[in-house]
């Protein structure tokens, strides 16, 4: 019985995990930094599925951004971080507090 169960959940058979693969230490593994994925939910825990904003717009886990760096979205932050502007001038990008 398959439980869909996220990168780094505890699992002790393959079939638990989205992604079929529960490691030795008994923990669902997702895919890597810049491996290709189609949702957050596929990545490593402490990483995210970012897109690239141009041809041929490819999507890749990467690491979560610094406290400083600028983001998108909430994924692209760590969980006590969150996206928001940077300014009042800045309405294209968007900095994390």
């Amino acid at each position: 019985m398959s439980q869909e169960l996220l990168p780094g959940r505890t699992c002790d058979k393959p079939s638990q995990c989205r992604s079929h693969v529960c490691y030795e230490k008994k923990e669902c593994q997702g895919t890597g930094v810049d491996k290709n994925c189609q949702t957050h939910d596929d990545c490593d825990p402490e990483t995210y599925c970012g897109t690239l904003d141009f041809w041929p717009f490819e999507s890749s886990c990467l690491d979560y951004q610094e406290a400083t760096g600028e983001c998108k979205e909430d994924y692209e932050c760590g969980v006590d971080h969150y996206c928001w502007y940077n300014s009042a001038e800045d309405v294209r990008g968007y900095k994390q507090k």
